[in-house]
């Protein structure tokens, strides 16, 4: 597979949601991370956690662009690995150099003295139906393909990023509305290439 833009996700989307439909809070990352390492384990894909971070970000660009909503409530920032989320490095910082074996947990009775559950996302049917797209589209891409991908030349990571030096760029806060558009400009060459 080529390191291109990311490839837009199949005509199958859902479409934008109804602006007189209920909308849903946008998820914990943590939970969406769990999601994906499910996915994995089911497909016997292992996921280190630039793969995962990676996975969260096109998910949720995704999400922007054809719900019209987040998938995650916390900030992408840019990192020198690429676009990522804090939250979910500090969750599994453990395995920063293998594959990811654990889930992101939470305490059973919120007050950390009992066991911890994990971390699951109450995804709405449309929202786990683009998730699951995304996963199918970009499984079989190495970590370091996915980094290829979210970093090209004037994508969101590199409109925050740009050339500062490795050292400047730490947790620079990426813009949803800059998602967002780059991913709807990806969803409209999708559509245009699609009535070729």
């Amino acid at each position: 597979m080529t390191a291109d833009a990311p490839a837009p996700l199949a005509d199958t989307a859902p479409p934008l949601a109804d602006t007189a439909a209920p909308r849903r809070a946008a998820h914990d990352a943590r939970a969406i991370a769990n999601y994906f390492l499910d996915l994995g384990e089911r497909d016997g894909v292992p996921l280190d956690l630039l793969k995962l971070q990676h996975l969260i970000y096109f998910a949720h660009g995704w999400h922007l662009a054809l719900r019209d909503e987040p998938l995650v409530y916390q900030t992408i920032v840019a990192q020198p690995d690429g676009p990522a989320v804090r939250d979910v490095e500090n969750e599994f910082e453990d395995y920063l150099d293998g594959n990811i074996s654990g889930r992101a947990t939470i305490p059973a009775d919120g007050q950390r003295t009992f066991e911890a559950v994990p971390l699951r996302a109450d995804l709405s049917a449309a929202s786990a139906a683009l998730v699951n797209r995304t996963w199918e589209q970009f499984k079989g891409y190495t970590s370091g393909e996915l980094l290829d991908m979210s970093t090209l030349s004037d994508d969101p990571w590199d409109c925050v990023a740009g050339d500062k030096p490795d050292e400047e760029i730490d947790d620079l806060p990426i813009p949803n509305s800059l998602i967002r558009e780059r991913f709807i400009v990806l969803r409209n060459q999708r559509r245009a290439n699609a009535a070729r």
